[in-house]
């Protein structure tokens, strides 16, 4: 359901167009998923043209969040979900180049989150910052518990939609059983709640920001990868849909890869789940 426009809502649509080429923004009560929502979007705006991105749908609550693979994304109440639906080529951006999409963001995502850790703790003093590190290849874990997710889906050959999913205002205590000693929030951290429109604006400036870096910089991408990369020199299992790798986390390769010295020597895992031994 659609949410009726809102002052808020307006301002934060000039904040948004003001950072460059903005197609505009959606803001919806609830939705099944704000990646399915942009994907059937996508399909319906090929005669479009690229003034009309990116766009971003943004959903108060989700009832049929997704994951990678077969996975689900519980998204609770309070939780931020949003899609950023973009055209490839307009960012230089390609099959070869996905996995470092997934890490741009992610770290966009990173940054996002400190931010707004900075902002809800007013400068307490002596209050420190949560471990915030990339778990390969799209979430992002802080103090060691999952805080936010990723999910890249190409619905057209020309776009690309970015699901981002954080957990903000919502809490563990609401979580079902199952993932509840696995997550976090920052409500959970700070024991207080972020303006949602706020995040939403110093994400998106964030993600335009990393785009910036594509096709150059690509290796600067890697290096920041790699300074905060989760389970980095531990042991870890890839399951992937053919087989389980087990070994060492040596890194990220200049490709986006992950790095795993095995007992058969060191092997590159473009995809798959991972878990720390």
């Amino acid at each position: 359901m659609n949410l009726s426009p809102n002052p808020a809502d307006q301002e934060l649509n000039e904040r948004l167009k003001s950072l460059g080429i903005f197609g505009g923004l959606l803001h919806l009560e609830s939705c099944g998923s704000t990646n399915d929502y942009l994907k059937i979007y996508a399909k319906r705006i090929a005669s479009l043209n690229r003034q009309n991105l990116p766009f971003i749908v943004w959903a108060n609550r989700q009832t049929a969040g997704r994951g990678r693979g077969s996975r689900q994304w519980w998204t609770g109440d309070g939780a931020f979900a949003a899609s950023i639906l973009l055209e490839i080529s307009k960012y230089a951006l390609s099959p070869q180049t996905s996995a470092h999409l997934s890490l741009a963001v992610g770290l966009a995502v990173r940054q996002t989150i400190l931010w707004a850790f900075s902002q809800m703790i007013n400068q307490e003093k002596g209050r420190s910052f949560p471990k915030m590190e990339i778990h390969w290849p799209n979430d992002i874990y802080a103090d060691g518990r999952k805080i936010a997710g990723i999910l890249i889906e190409a619905p057209t050959a020309k776009h690309l939609v970015v699901g981002i999913g954080v957990n903000t205002n919502n809490s563990v205590n609401d979580a079902p059983k199952e993932i509840y000693d696995k997550m976090i929030s920052l409500y959970d951290i700070c024991g207080t709640s972020i303006d949602q429109r706020k995040f939403l604006y110093e994400l998106f400036r964030n993600v335009l920001n990393r785009l910036d870096f594509f096709p150059s910089r690509l290796s600067a991408i890697i290096e920041n990868t790699e300074n905060h990369l989760q389970n980095k020199g531990k042991s870890i299992k890839i399951i992937t849909e053919t087989e389980i790798i087990e070994g060492i986390c040596r890194g990220v390769n200049s490709d986006g890869s992950l790095r795993i010295q095995t007992s058969c020597g060191e092997r590159a895992v473009v995809s798959g789940v991972l878990e720390t031994l």
